[in-house]
């Protein structure tokens, strides 16, 4: 008889489990599952494209806010939103189901390839049922689950590369042989361009998985993927040191996205001329003379973009510049060019294989044959969102950053310190929200504490058997996934950006994991190799089998504990005074509205999806048209929303009468009824 393989187990549970889901009542679906209103901007819009009305959500205007790929796997699936609107929300759970099996799958095959296959599979179903990652990536109905299915298939498609002939010397080959031999490149260049359609800021790790893929001597691509990282920290740090995120910023902005990039196109070039990556010569003085160097090309940098900068503000190119950020950066960027110079020579203090020189022939064949499927279909978009939607990407991101420059937004504040710059103060929304889950118990200890044994003990284990876990981040290709999600955070974090949310995070949550992972095959082969060394091969298999058996226990309450938070948050029994819960806002907004109503509210999404005869107008501006956008801006938003034709207003009171950008609205509201928090305006035009 035929041996079932784990992944058909695997494929088996989640979708057992997600059975569960699917079949829930109506309550325990709409607030448990898709407990963001979010969800519901991706479901409307769908809906109205698959009825006809075009690309918008309230059908008076065309509207921008959402990612590509995961719009277009859903609007069949809301054409059926006509008959019955309860059964694509269902369906989503199962669509979700399937990507999150793919994604443990791609996780499973990956870590089986090179660790051992019990560690992969704890890896595997650590994604699947752990319930942070559930919460944040399956469920929603946001694009989370096609963004990690597409990110774990691309760091596959990375670490599968290391074994490929694409590297090996050109010279000589025909047409034919080329389209051979960088079909595979050209491959994952395409699973890279469904990973940026999926969560358009996937770009960062698409960026970083190019230059991982294109720069194959070791020792270079650890080295430039660095450099990248700490100069965009760098000047970023600096801006956030001399004038911070908050109002005063947007003047600024301008010139930070400028002086980024100039900074990486001075920086890096001038780092390769100086060889700073390649390994210090032999000797007594090698090292020296390397660190010079390294602190000369720095300075050298510094030094021209300073000129650069100082005379685009003279052409006007930008608004405004603080001149002092360039004596920071310089600063910083001294700092860490020699201090990652240093890092790998204690990493690697003698030469290896992977110190070769970079051969630019291949190399520009590889990042040619990676980067165009991915800007041809970049450019692409933007060109016809441009034409469609008069902005080339989404409006929401444009929306939330702008939101940063306001003095009392409701959203919250942008960052202002440099612990907040790298993530750490952003509580349960944040990018390392993940790393403090896993230290949750117990929960009497400071979570500093435990922050500290949890992770300590994982370094220790990392450490441990060091040169095993430096093969294990090469070969599963970890080093671009962090660098990537780090450039990718940083891009929130330094630009002033508000309301993050906790599915932006999915990269992270990958590469934790897959630490984990490593963590656990650490373990399991530690405890092989002491049971080898035992003379009686008896005792020593009996402790080989406990220690496989704690995984396989581990794996077990992974899974129990996933079934549990599921059972808990979601009941299948939902009390009769309950049942309609979802609904309050809409049976709220129908009982004091007539049917045909334009009715404006800072969310919406799912009062929209769910209402009869009404329209909703999201005013925040996540899910409207550019122009909206524009006027909200100017403090005209009051002339679109009169253009057409709003009448009511149906929102959280304090939202709409106490923050910005809402006060331009103040002498628009009239009061009509409180419910609570909420309450319902009449429009005055």
């Amino acid at each position: 008889m035929r041996r079932i393989s784990f992944e058909t187990w695997l494929v088996v549970l989640v979708m057992v489990f997600h059975l569960y889901a699917f079949f829930l009542p109506a309550n325990s679906l709409v607030m448990g599952w898709y407990n963001s209103d979010d969800a519901f901007y991706y479901f409307k819009t769908a809906q109205n494209i698959s009825e006809g009305h075009g690309i918008t959500f309230d059908r008076l205007g065309r509207d921008s806010g959402f990612h590509p790929l995961w719009m277009l796997v859903i609007i069949p699936v809301f054409a059926l939103a006509r008959f019955d609107l309860l059964l694509p929300l269902r369906l989503v759970v199962i669509l979700s189901a399937l990507l999150s099996a793919g994604t443990a799958i791609v996780l499973y095959r990956l870590v089986k390839r090179y660790l051992t296959p019990l560690a992969a599979a704890f890896t595997a179903l650590f994604w699947a049922f752990y319930p942070f990652i559930h919460k944040r990536v399956t469920e929603l109905g946001m694009e989370s689950a096609i963004s990690a299915f597409f990110l774990a298939l691309l760091i596959y498609r990375l670490a599968k590369s290391e074994d490929s002939k694409v590297d090996v010397e050109l010279d000589g080959w025909n047409g034919r042989t080329l389209i051979r031999n960088l079909r595979p490149v050209l491959l994952t260049g395409l699973v890279a361009t469904l990973a940026v359609f999926s969560r358009l800021d996937n770009i960062f790790i698409v960026l970083a998985a190019g230059v991982w893929l294109a720069f194959r001597p070791v020792r270079p691509r650890y080295l430039l993927l660095s450099d990248i990282v700490l100069i965009v920290t760098g000047v970023l740090w600096s801006y956030m040191v001399r004038i911070g995120f908050g109002p005063h910023y947007e003047q600024f902005a301008g010139s930070s996205y400028w002086m980024v990039v100039l900074a990486l196109a001075l920086r890096i070039p001038l780092y390769y001329f100086a060889g700073l990556y390649n390994r210090p010569a032999e000797g007594k003085n090698g090292l020296a003379f390397y660190l010079v160097k390294a602190a000369g090309a720095s300075l050298l940098a510094s030094v021209l973009l300073s000129g650069l900068m100082i005379a685009l503000q003279a052409l006007n190119v930008f608004r405004g510049f603080p001149r002092l950020v360039l004596a920071y950066e310089a600063v910083f960027g001294l700092a860490a060019v020699l201090a990652v110079r240093l890092a790998a020579r204690l990493i690697s203090p003698r030469a290896a294989q992977g110190d070769e020189p970079i051969h630019w022939k291949p190399t520009l064949l590889r990042l040619a044959g990676y980067f165009a499927p991915i800007g041809l279909s970049l450019a692409a978009y933007m060109v016809w969102s441009l034409n469609y939607f008069g902005t080339p990407m989404p409006v929401s991101g444009q929306i939330k950053r702008w939101w940063g420059t306001l003095p009392n937004p409701i959203y919250g504040q942008p960052v202002d310190t440099t612990l907040g710059l790298l993530g750490f103060s952003h509580g349960n929304n944040g990018p390392w929200a993940f790393a403090q889950s896993l230290a949750a118990w117990p929960e009497a200890l400071p979570l500093w504490f435990r922050l500290l044994v949890f992770w300590g003990i994982a370094l220790v284990i990392l450490a441990w058997q060091w040169k095993r876990t430096k093969t294990a981040l090469h070969v599963l290709a970890w080093f671009p996934l962090a660098a990537g999600s780090y450039i990718q955070m940083i891009s929130y974090t330094g630009t002033g950006y508000l309301h993050m949310r906790n599915w932006y995070w999915v990269g992270h949550m990958l590469a934790i994991t897959l630490l984990l992972g490593i963590v656990i095959d650490h373990i399991l082969c530690r405890v092989e190799q002491t049971a080898t060394a035992r003379k009686s091969s008896q005792e020593g298999g009996r402790t080989a089998r406990m220690a496989s058996g704690l995984v396989i226990l581990i794996c077990a309450l992974v899974i129990i504990h996933g079934v549990k938070e599921m059972v808990r948050r979601m009941p299948m029994y939902v009390r009769p005074a309950r049942a309609e819960a979802y609904l309050r806002g809409v049976h709220q907004l129908e009982a004091n509205t007539v049917p045909g109503s334009r009715v404006g509210s800072t969310g919406g999404g799912v009062i929209a999806y769910f209402v009869t005869d009404r329209i909703i107008v999201n005013l925040d501006g996540l899910m409207n048209t550019s122009e909206y956008f524009n006027l909200l801006r100017q403090g005209q938003a009051s002339q679109y929303l009169d253009r057409i034709g709003l009448e009511y207003v149906y929102c959280g009171e304090t939202v709409i009468t106490d923050s910005d950008p809402y006060f331009q609205f103040k002498d628009k509201l009239e009061k009509i009824n409180s419910f609570g928090e909420t309450a319902l305006f009449r429009w005055k035009r």
